[in-house]
C-alpha cells in the first residue's frame, strides 16, 4: 500500500499547483478527483483532499462525503485553496458550511489561490468584478483610489503547505 495520494480539482490552476508541489516535496502521488477509482484509494493509507473554494464552498468535497466508507480508517485532510486571505473566521465559516458532522475532526488546511479574469466563465467572472467595483469603491472613500488585485492575481506559495506537510510527516 503506497503511503499518500493526494486527490485534487482544480478549476483554475490552484489546487493542481499544490498538489505538484506536495508531489515534488513528498513523492506522493496525484490525480484529479475525476481519475480516482474505490479501486485506487484502496493503495492508500493516506488521502488529502484539495479543492478550490467557489462561493464559499469547497469543490469537489462531495468527493470525500461519497467515498467515506472507504476513507474511514484512513489518514485524511483537506486543503481549500481560494482567493481570500485566511482568517479564523474565514476557516470556521468554510468548514461549518463544507463539513458533514462525520467530517468535523479532519485536519482542515486553507493555501491562497489565483485567479485570470480572461480565463473565467459567466458566474466565477460576475463575482469578481462585482467584488472588484465594491473593493475599488471602498478605497476610493477611505484612501482616495486604489484597486483590486486586477485581472490576473497569483497568490500561491509554497509557505501555505507547511502545516500540510506537518500532516504528511506524521504518516
Amino acid at each position: 500500500m503506497s503511503k499518500a495520494l493526494v486527490v485534487y480539482q482544480s478549476k483554475y490552476g490552484g489546487a493542481k499547483v499544490y498538489a505538484e508541489w506536495l508531489k515534488s516535496k513528498t513523492g506522493c502521488d496525484i490525480a484529479e478527483r475525476r481519475e480516482v477509482t474505490e479501486a485506487k484509494l484502496r493503495e492508500y493509507s493516506c488521502v488529502i483532499f484539495g479543492g478550490g473554494v467557489y462561493a464559499g464552498r469547497i469543490a469537489g468535497l462531495s468527493f470525500v462525503k461519497k467515498n467515506s466508507a472507504l476513507l474511514s480508517g484512513k489518514r485524511t485532510a483537506v486543503f481549500a485553496v481560494g482567493a481570500t486571505e485566511s482568517s479564523e473566521e474565514l476557516l470556521k465559516n468554510l468548514r461549518n458550511a463544507n463539513f458533514t458532522s462525520e467530517m468535523s475532526g479532519m485536519p482542515f488546511f486553507y493555501c491562497r489561490g489565483k485567479f485570470d479574469l480572461q480565463k473565467m466563465k459567466g458566474l466565477d467572472k460576475m463575482i469578481i468584478r462585482m467584488v472588484q467595483k465594491a473593493k475599488n469603491n471602498n478605497d476610493a472613500s477611505e484612501n482616495g483610489g486604489g484597486t483590486f488585485a486586477g485581472d490576473v492575481s497569483d497568490w500561491t506559495d509554497e509557505k501555505y503547505l507547511e502545516p500540510v506537510l506537518k500532516f504528511l510527516a506524521g504518516i
